[in-house]
């Protein structure tokens, strides 16, 4: 692989090598906004300046959640390269399987590292592996209760809460919220977002709609659909979301005019679906970068109190949901 040069940033930009280099050294000749310009395109062709890069840090993720069919993540991952040059950290992704998170195996060198971002839920026996290290540590998109750790979460609760009730705002009484318990804290908390919002509206909870999307390996099944169909489904990601419109058209419904469908993340499948799926976004770049912020915080101020940081959701209407016809 040819080894990226300060002149193929410059060419990608449209800048000379010399402003390029002057960024690195942090020059006062250059602005704030090209200087962050000049990081994002590094960081996109994978430069790193060795004599800036003060922090060597550690991103950890499971291989489930860095499938191809996971874009949130691998999204997320990318989002923090283009930012590591600008927080003077260079990154190197460890991936572990289900087997080695549940045993908590972590089989790096971890002396050379500053510190460690958690991508993606890890068993917390891994969890608790890692908080033996006693490296600065941030963990992305979960939480465990007294883990000790700072993190950072969208907020998965109020943004299922406001989605369902958009639902119920256009008339859909029988509701059915799709994604199994109790494998990430992610879709708990959107689970009990949508339990709000029926609980509010005075619809009677069904556990009949409540549906499993995937074995315990983590693979997406084909989902069991209730015999009473509901007129509406929350689901927890964007490509169960996907995969639930191609099995009801498969069986001859019409999506959005006889049942409607919401997503979350805003990846890819909610926009090369048809109908193109209504869903929250999650701002990656936003939450990288407060990752990285924390972490780097966690690194200069290591006795600091443990801190949780939440960021919000935008809903984006697309065109899977419409406006219900009560069947009873």
């Amino acid at each position: 692989m040819k080894k990226v040069t300060m002149q193929d940033i410059a060419n990608e930009i449209g800048v000379s090598r010399m402003t390029v280099s002057k960024c690195f050294q942090g020059s006062d000749d250059i602005s704030e906004e090209m200087k962050a310009k000049i990081m994002q395109v590094a960081g996109k062709l994978g430069y790193v300046y060795s004599k800036q890069a003060r922090y060597k840090i550690l991103i950890l993720a499971t291989d489930i959640f860095l499938d191809k069919t996971e874009e949130f993540y691998g999204e997320l991952y990318k989002r923090m390269n283009e930012l590591s040059g600008l927080h003077n950290m260079v990154l190197s992704l460890k991936v572990i399987t289900k087997m080695e998170g549940e045993k908590g195996i972590i089989e790096s060198d971890l002396k050379n590292f500053n510190g460690i971002i958690v991508l993606g839920q890890l068993s917390k026996t891994c969890i608790d592996e890692i908080k033996k290290i006693a490296l600065p540590t941030v963990c992305v998109d979960f939480y465990y209760r007294n883990s000790g750790l700072d993190t950072i979460i969208c907020n998965n609760y109020q943004a299922s809460y406001n989605i369902t009730a958009s639902l119920i705002d256009k008339g859909h009484k029988k509701i059915a919220f799709v994604g199994n318990l109790n494998v990430t804290s992610s879709i708990n908390d959107r689970f009990l977002g949508y339990y709000k919002a029926i609980l509010e509206a005075g619809i009677e909870y069904r556990q009949d709609f409540r549906i499993d999307d995937r074995d315990l390996s983590g693979e997406f099944n084909e989902l069991k659909l209730p015999h009473d169909l509901p007129t509406a489904f929350v689901c927890n990601n964007d490509h169960i979301a996907y995969l639930l419109i191609k099995q009801l058209k498969k069986q001859g419904y019409q999506i959005p005019k006889e049942i409607s469908v919401v997503g979350f993340d805003d990846v890819i499948y909610s926009s090369i679906s048809e109908p193109a799926i209504t869903t929250m976004r999650i701002t990656r770049k936003d939450m990288a970068k407060q990752a990285l912020d924390m972490l780097l915080y966690r690194i200069q101020n290591p006795a600091a109190e443990i801190r949780t940081v939440t960021v919000e959701c935008k809903m984006i209407e697309r065109d899977s949901v419409f406006e219900c016809i009560d069947r009873g």
